[in-house]
């Protein structure tokens, strides 16, 4: 589900009211189509004498509270395109739907085909490819497949949202590694995302598992990224939602456990590793919202990592990514660490259906 307003807003911190500035960027919005001069002015003003002015001639001298006003104003654009149930605006590419086996069909430019699951097309949106879904497609599919393209550009423009407030609204309150860490992410966004074999796995494994999460949806689980503060701060990739048995006096219930997931491509052995450890320990203090935060080592090199990277660029860029090119038993052990002392580790039949799905894929 596409998340709110209020799930971005982040309020634990008070040097940027997002709740009021999402109500005046949404009256700004209302205003363009007005002629009532007068009141426009007297709005721009408003804007003005409370988030400064634009600096036109050095876009970056503009104060830090009006850039991130602006990107509210960005982000309720797009809410309010939603609700109005228009199509979002990114480049799409063709894919065929069939109807009885609920796939889809693609056929690249170099003659390279795929089968494709939903999973698969959700999980593209990541790696920045867009579909036009034609008419015979379900409508509840595709519209969690337009909630999902609008949900990644909200969340690209909060991220760069509390980036500005880390780092300048609120720099008095991190240090100094952690000042150039929020720098260095800027800088890749900018460029477009990064490729380097760490953030490049990170990405394959969260679109594994939430192609999981949607394509084998019996099994309940959810997967949702970390926001910027999260990854940076609070050492979380992204967190898995999943039920779990509790037995108490006479009573066996089910309730949500939630786990934050941090990956490395650093041996168990390394001091690199232990360091990582010590941070997120370090975390673990703070994190509310989480049951519990998993570490977890993955003995797997750079070259392979830029190997699979390589090849689904040369083949046109099939739909599902370069995470698809993993051996459905390399996917499992990534899972059942992951999973480890929960009771879907010791479900047979999970992994019987798991290992089918990734089977049936290849």
């Amino acid at each position: 589900m596409l998340k709110t307003p209020e799930r971005y807003a982040e309020q634990e911190t008070a040097s940027f009211d997002y709740e009021e500035a999402a109500v005046l960027a949404r009256q700004k919005i209302e205003l363009e189509g007005s002629e009532d001069k007068l009141k426009k002015s007297q709005f721009k003003n408003k804007i003005k004498e409370k988030y400064g002015s634009v600096n036109t001639e050095n876009p970056e001298r503009t104060p830090a509270a009006r850039r991130i006003f602006d990107l509210e104003a960005e982000k309720q654009r797009l809410f309010m395109a939603q609700e109005k149930g228009q199509q979002p605006e990114v480049k799409t590419r063709s894919i065929e739907y069939d109807v009885d086996q609920n796939l889809f069909f693609f056929k690249a430019e170099r003659g390279y085909e795929a089968l494709v699951t939903p999973g698969d097309l959700m999980t593209d949106i990541n790696w920045g490819i867009n579909y036009e879904l034609g008419n015979n497609v379900p409508v509840e599919l595709k519209r969690q497949y337009l909630e999902a393209i609008y949900q990644d550009k909200i969340r690209q423009l909060h991220d760069r949202q509390l980036i500005i407030q880390r780092t300048e609204l609120e720099r008095n309150q991190i240090d100094h590694f952690l000042y150039d860490t929020y720098l260095k992410v800027q800088a890749d966004m900018e460029k477009g995302g990064g490729e380097s074999a760490g953030l490049l796995f990170e990405k394959m494994i969260e679109n594994l598992l939430m192609k999981v999460s949607l394509d084998l949806a019996k099994w309940g689980i959810k997967v949702e990224k970390a926001s910027v503060i999260e990854d940076v701060e609070l050492k979380i990739d992204f967190t898995i939602t999943f039920s779990h048995k509790v037995t108490g006096v006479g009573v066996e219930e089910v309730e949500d456990k939630k786990l934050g997931i941090q990956f490395t491509l650093k041996s168990p052995q390394s001091e690199d590793f232990r360091k990582k450890q010590r941070q997120v320990a370090r975390s673990l203090k703070n994190l509310h919202e989480v049951d519990n935060l998993v570490l977890i080592s993955v003995p797997i090199g750079h070259d392979e990592i830029f190997s699979k990277y390589k090849r689904w660029q040369h083949q046109d860029k099939k739909p599902g990514g370069p995470e698809n090119f993993f051996e459905p038993e390399e996917v499992i052990h990534f899972v059942k660490e992951i999973f480890k002392n929960t009771e879907l580790a010791e479900s047979p039949e999970f992994y019987k259906d798991l290992k089918n799905y990734l089977e049936a894929k290849k």
